[in-house]
């Protein structure tokens, strides 16, 4: 019987390094996103790409000022946060719409 050897390669620093500077260049807070953000970094350094692939697909929206407009250090009124949540839902939906219509399954 013949042995199989699997053909694995290491985990590439790079990539990590890559996906952590990506990440961290989003418009959101530095480690805003917790621990998927080291979920991310992970995996791009398993699968040496920064350039992530999903079979399916979800998208969470989660909108909070935490009381930073209160406290005086946010650039934007209270009113702005709801809005840019809706548009970035908005925005989810027409791309999800617009996946179904054009990829074939």
């Amino acid at each position: 019987m013949q042995k199989i050897k699997p053909n694995l390669s290491g985990i590439s620093q790079s990539c990590r390094d890559a996906m952590q500077t990506k990440i961290d260049g989003l418009a959101k807070p530095i480690g805003g996103l917790g621990q998927l953000e080291a979920l991310a970094v992970k995996i791009a350094g398993i699968e040496q790409t920064t350039e992530l692939r999903t079979e399916k697909r979800c998208c969470f929206v989660f909108a909070a000022d935490h009381g930073v407009q209160r406290a005086g250090v946010s650039a934007t009124p209270r009113k702005v946060t709801w809005q840019q949540a809706l548009t970035h839902l908005l925005d989810t939906q027409r791309s999800h719409h617009w996946q179904k219509r054009t990829i074939a399954r």
